[in-house]
């Protein structure tokens, strides 16, 4: 009988500590409808850089936004120097009025640029 109330304690144990892993993960992908909230909120923010007639560029722009709710800019992904700091002055420290954005999630998006 005492091997059976151990063996019942020792699983018991096991199915709690189960649970309590499981019940503390959580998920750090922020919401569509907030990461598009915030994408547009960015290209408000970088929608006029100057541009030679017929230019299209392009960039990847890789972010966190940190606990002060501020966009820090981890990295831009482009061939022109000038969209890279263009993107980074306009963005980096930043305050994004979006609600619901996670601290510390990694967001990356891309935006094309067209002269006008």
């Amino acid at each position: 009988m005492k091997v059976f109330q151990k063996s019942f304690l020792v699983l018991l144990t096991i199915a709690s500590l189960n649970y309590s892993a499981l019940a503390s993960v959580t998920n750090n992908e922020p919401s569509t409808s907030v990461s598009q909230e915030l994408r547009k909120e960015i290209t408000q923010l970088v929608k006029s850089p100057k541009l030679d007639d017929g230019d299209q560029l392009e960039a990847r722009v890789s972010f966190i936004i940190n606990d002060d709710q501020e966009i820090v800019v981890l990295y831009v992904d482009t061939d022109e120097d000038y969209i890279d700091n263009f993107i980074k002055r306009k963005l980096n420290y930043h305050r994004v009025k979006t609600n619901g954005v996670k601290s510390n999630s990694k967001y990356s998006i891309k935006i094309k640029f067209k002269s006008e």
